[in-house]
């Protein structure tokens, strides 16, 4: 499956992606092709971009999980996203619902267009 039918949502801050099974999320040592690495070059030329494309890692899956992965598209987005990553909820104990991750969805949606906040989310997986 292309990458581009793999995103989920993109603005001009995110962009949520459906990571396969044996995907990495991130460089490790078998310098293998990321995620990350195919989602910059689809961006680079989706937007003609001439130089270097930043994508910002919010959080990671391990290698063999699939699920959504949040990128950040700005430098200030992964920066707030990473404040809200942050706030201390065991995520060993945090088991999401399908209702979770549609409010997720919803809430960064309602983000692009301004009429929620991250503090809008209600704590998942309780």
């Amino acid at each position: 499956m292309d990458i581009e039918n793999r995103i989920l949502f993109e603005d001009n801050h995110l962009v949520v992606v459906n990571k396969k099974s044996g995907e990495l999320s991130q460089g490790d040592k078998t310098n293998d092709i990321t995620l990350p690495d195919l989602i910059k070059s689809y961006l680079k030329k989706k937007h003609k971009k001439p130089g270097n494309v930043f994508l910002g890692i919010v959080h990671r899956l391990d290698r063999p999980t699939s699920g959504l992965l949040v990128f950040a598209k700005t430098s200030k987005a992964l920066s707030r996203l990473n404040q809200q990553f942050n706030l201390n909820v065991p995520v060993e104990d945090t088991v999401l619902t399908m209702d979770d991750i549609i409010q997720v969805l919803s809430v960064l949606i309602e983000m692009r267009k301004g009429d929620r906040g991250v503090d809008d989310i209600d704590h998942l997986g309780n």
